[in-house]
């Protein structure tokens, strides 16, 4: 806790560049591009931003990108606050998953995921173009592929994690009290660096299933129905992590 940060939560998965949505269930709160709504805003998130914002734009596999290049100040990020909907037991897992491929960046402080739990407790992630580090670990770091994958957070008790990449467990950690509650956030959170990002969807929410396996830090592989609410986009600004 104590520096100043703004991070960003992002659920994604499918196998192909941003064609192949997963089949989420109701209970989720989700962003992908739709062409009546193309921007997480127009979905209901709320957008910070610094330094005007990135460049943004929808490319044509749909795919939202954010272009920061331009300067170190820049911050675009989503943010969502949910009462009551952060929190996770045995039988109600709670899980952020996202689907990005980070082509650039400077410096580590630039694309980003935060959690907040509805007791203050915070976890968060920041994407490189080929690792992803844990704010609260750091530098522990998984490495990939440089591409698009498949992230998924998982945790049955908001005080401890597994996050895995493209359905392999690559870490696990631990959530701190901060003084936030109740947030999800994603997107280009950070400044004194930029980044070009793109971003197929994001989603959060609470899984009616046991994860013991998962918090054991194996893999799970949860099926889930498709939302007919569409995705929704989070970020969030704040001293934590």
């Amino acid at each position: 806790m104590g520096r100043r940060t703004v991070v960003t939560v992002l659920l994604a998965g499918g196998a192909l560049i941003g064609a192949v949505v997963p089949a989420l269930g109701d209970y989720w709160t989700q962003y992908q591009s739709r062409p009546d709504a193309p921007y997480p805003e127009d979905q209901g998130w709320e957008r910070i931003t610094a330094y005007g914002g990135a460049l943004r734009s929808i490319d044509d596999l749909g795919n939202l990108v954010l272009d920061s290049r331009g300067s170190g100040g820049i911050v675009d990020s989503y943010t969502i606050h949910a009462p009551g909907t952060i929190h996770a037991d045995a039988e109600h897992p709670f899980v952020v998953e996202w689907r990005e491929k980070v082509d650039y960046t400077t410096g580590t402080t630039e694309s980003g995921v935060g959690i907040f739990s509805d007791d203050e407790w915070g976890a968060g992630f920041w994407i490189m173009p080929d690792r992803i580090y844990s704010i609260n670990e750091y530098p522990a770091n998984a490495l990939f592929e440089p591409g698009w994958h498949v992230f998924r957070m998982t945790t049955d008790d908001m005080r401890s994690y597994v996050l895995s990449i493209d359905g392999t467990p690559a870490l696990q950690g631990a959530f701190i009290h901060t003084y936030w509650a109740s947030d999800v956030n994603w997107g280009d959170g950070g400044q004194g660096g930029t980044s070009l990002s793109h971003w197929a969807y994001f989603g959060f929410g609470i899984v009616p299933e046991p994860i013991s396996a998962v918090t054991m830090f194996s893999g799970l592989v949860l099926v889930l129905r498709m939302s007919r609410r569409g995705w929704v986009g989070l970020s969030y600004t704040g001293r934590v992590l």
